[in-house]
């Protein structure tokens, strides 16, 4: 399954819940989240998950804050590697599941 996080810049809320939702994951297999470079893959049983996030306004390249590697942290994840990507038609159509920070990310899909 590819799930996929969206938010404005892919540096923040898309970020959290990627990492979130790989930890959770994780913890389904008790493992130890460690997002050692996006994408993210898990396998849970006989399901895997592919886990993305992008941005609809990304400026490509971008780390992400030192706010949510450090509430990331805070939770046991540690995230390396990441770097902001603009959300493009093809991540819409290789998504099984879309996740969004704001209505503002739904309207801007539509279009």
């Amino acid at each position: 399954m590819n799930i996929l996080t969206v938010c404005h810049g892919n540096v923040c809320r898309s970020v959290l819940a990627q990492g979130f939702l790989a930890r959770a994951l994780a913890d389904m297999e008790a493992q130890v989240a460690t997002l050692a470079c996006f994408p993210v893959t898990k396998q849970v049983a006989d399901n895997v998950y592919l886990l993305c996030s992008r941005g609809i306004q990304a400026e490509p390249g971008h780390a992400a804050s030192p706010e949510v590697r450090l509430g990331l942290g805070w939770s046991g994840i540690v995230l390396q590697g990441h770097r902001s990507r603009i959300l493009t038609v093809d991540d819409l159509r290789q998504a099984d599941l879309i996740l969004v920070a704001e209505q503002s990310q739904i309207d801007f899909m539509k279009r």
